[in-house]
């Protein structure tokens, strides 16, 4: 674990960055992260969990309204992709062991950018470093780097199923450079190399435009405010183009062999203006975390936010409670309160959540009068679920110094009970 901040909480001077995807493509661009802004929070109480009274918390529950991108943006960005393939499942991405702590660092926020827009159920995960290299082989032309493409594919298909491998070994060149080979539709996997950089916000936007290609975007598309373009100029987070593509492609039943995105003719009920409740709290040292979730007719947006944790297991209380929202499939709204409890050894735990409430008008909700799952606590700060069918989907991750917060988000259905999209935040009492 990394005693970082989030790349998207600082500004840095513009680099010239190239990328490509098996074979070097010398196009360049320049891009930074923007600030981001911190949230308020206040102060409200919670019935307890399974008749426990959980404390008093500062996590703020706000519903909006908020703007989304045009379904002719979204539709002409995905006709521009050559060929897209869904992952069957949640890949797990593995750092080389020659990585140091701050690139191992850049992945792991980088998972975190791009989770942010996937379903619940295929959030990648940061598994443990790998101690032996795959071969590569670039040599230096000027400022341009040649990479061996054909080693580098059979690189590639010596990874693990399931597996996407990043790899910081190439050789500094005075630009960044990010490389990643395709997924096949018989072998999901893919191995991502990038040139390390002194900069470190361009190393970032570099390893989630090559991640973009990891998770099936082949090509590039050319929207002036989109990271995932062959030449751009943007200075900003991860643009909300990229992240409403990776949404809608990532909620579509592609067939397995994929498909090329110009099949797509519309969106179906697409929506610019869009219901959403959103959860923040402070972490303090002028650190926050945030969580929410957007209604899309078709689909739920489920997201979370923050400071990725200390490398130390924390010490102290093991509990900690806040709130949780979540819209049903039908579009219907609903809050209540959240508890993640972590056992002596910081392996695993159990996140409860009781006291649902529509939001519409106060009436419990009309599922289980309480929802409970067990998750694995891994090595990288994520959480992951281990509990039952019912839970499709349940991804997270501790946030800020000495594990202040954690933020996630879920998805569980049971026939004749219900369904829920979900996220939640809660923090050390």
């Amino acid at each position: 674990m990394m005693d970082l901040h989030p790349i998207a909480r600082a500004c840095s001077t513009p680099l010239q960055v190239n990328f490509g995807t098996a074979a070097l493509l010398v196009i360049s661009f320049t891009l930074s992260l923007a600030v981001a802004g911190c949230w308020s929070s206040s102060s409200t109480s919670d019935t307890g969990i399974a008749g426990i009274e959980i404390p008093d918390t500062d996590v703020n529950i706000q519903e909006s309204v908020i703007g989304g991108m045009s379904e002719s943006e979204v539709l002409g960005y995905v006709n521009e992709i050559d060929r897209i393939l869904q992952w069957p499942g949640a890949p797990t991405v593995r750092v080389e062991a020659s990585a140091n702590d701050v690139q191992k660092g850049i992945v792991i926020e980088a998972v975190d950018i791009l989770n942010d827009w996937l379903p619940p159920s295929r959030r990648m995960v940061v598994g443990n470093d790998v101690e032996t290299d795959v071969p590569i082989a670039a040599i230096r032309r000027g400022r341009q780097l040649v990479i061996d493409s054909a080693l580098f594919e059979a690189s590639a298909r010596t990874l693990s199923l399931g597996e996407i491998r990043v790899s910081f070994r190439l050789p500094q060149t005075g630009n960044v450079v990010g490389l990643a080979s395709a997924p096949q539709d018989t072998a999901f996997r893919s191995l991502v190399a990038v040139i390390p950089d002194e900069t470190v916000h361009s190393l970032s936007n570099t390893l989630v435009h090559e991640l973009m290609h990891s998770l099936g975007f082949a090509g590039h598309v050319t929207h002036p405010d989109s990271l995932f373009t062959a030449t751009s100029s943007v200075e900003r987070t991860f643009p909300r183009i990229d992240g409403e593509a990776i949404a809608f492609v990532y909620n579509q039943q592609i067939p397995p062999g994929g498909m090329n995105g110009n099949s797509f003719t519309g969106l179906g009920d697409w929506r610019d203006s869009i219901p959403a409740i959103s959860g923040s709290a402070s972490l303090g040292e002028q650190e926050s975390l945030s969580f929410g979730v957007e209604y899309r007719s078709d689909f739920v947006r489920a997201w979370d936010s923050g400071p990725v944790p200390d490398r130390q297991p924390p010490t102290g209380n093991l509990v900690w409670n806040g709130k949780m929202v979540g819209f049903e499939e039908d579009g219907d709204g609903v809050k209540g309160a959240a508890r993640l409890t972590v056992s002596p050894g910081f392996t695993g735990g159990e996140a409860l959540f009781n006291d649902i409430l529509y939001l519409s008008n106060g009436t419990a909700w009309a599922g289980r009068q309480a929802l409970s799952t067990t998750f694995d606590v891994l090595e990288t700060g994520q959480i992951r679920g281990t509990g039952g069918d019912s839970w499709t989907g349940f991804d997270g991750m501790f946030r800020g110094k000495n594990h202040e917060g954690v933020t996630g988000v879920f998805s569980w259905e049971e026939a004749g009970t219900g369904d829920l999209t979900g996220a939640f935040g809660v923090v050390r009492n």
